[in-house]
Formats: C-alpha cells, structure tokens, sequence
C-alpha cells in the first residue's frame, strides 16, 4: 500500500514537475516577447523624442523669424507714415507756391 502510495506520488510530482516546466517555457516566450516589445516602444519613443527635438527647433526658428518680421513691418509702417506726413506737407507746400505763381501770373498779365 505504501509502495502504491509513493508511486501514485512520484507520477503527480513529475506530473506537476512536467506542468511547471511547462509553464516556465511559455513565461520565458512570454516575458522575451515583452521585453522585445519594451525595446521597440523603447526605440519609438527615442525617435519620437528626436522628432520632437527638432520639432521644437523649427518652431523656434520660426517664431524667431516671425517676431523679426513683425518688428521689419513695424519699422515700414512707421516709415511709411513718416513718409505720408512729408507727402501731405509737400503737396500744401506745391500747392501754395502754384497759388503764389498764379497770383504773380495775374498781377503781371493785369499790369501790361
């Protein structure tokens, strides 16, 4: 009965045995798929990262050259309005000498 016993015994245990290595087999298949996963995730987000990068620098880059382009259409505003003041001065300045040139005109065709 004991030998029965112990035999019964030995089967399970290499059953068991057997079901662990088993088991084991497929964790390592399991935890090398992951760790292959975790390296690729790994490998994206590294790229991602340097895309990221020179995302950053592009956008720099051009906020950069959007603050100097405000600042150049500032300076042509200012010169512009500058230059309108100096237009509208010069036409009254035209205007009153071709009053003056007329006038003298007159005064000259009246006197002969």
């Amino acid at each position: 009965m004991a030998d029965n016993y112990l035999a019964s015994r030995r089967e399970g245990d290499r059953a068991q045995a057997a079901a662990l290595a088993e088991f084991a087999d497929g964790m390592r298949g399991d935890i090398g798929r992951v760790t292959d996963t975790y390296d690729a995730l790994s490998r994206q987000l590294a790229d991602q990262k340097q895309q990221i990068l020179a995302l950053r620098e592009s956008l720099d880059l051009a906020q950069t050259n959007s603050t100097l382009q405000t600042k150049q259409l500032e300076w042509i505003t200012s010169d512009v309005n500058s230059l309108r003041v100096w237009v509208k001065f010069g036409m009254v300045i035209i205007v009153l000498l071709l009053s003056a040139l007329i006038v003298l005109a007159v005064q000259i065709l009246h006197s002969r």
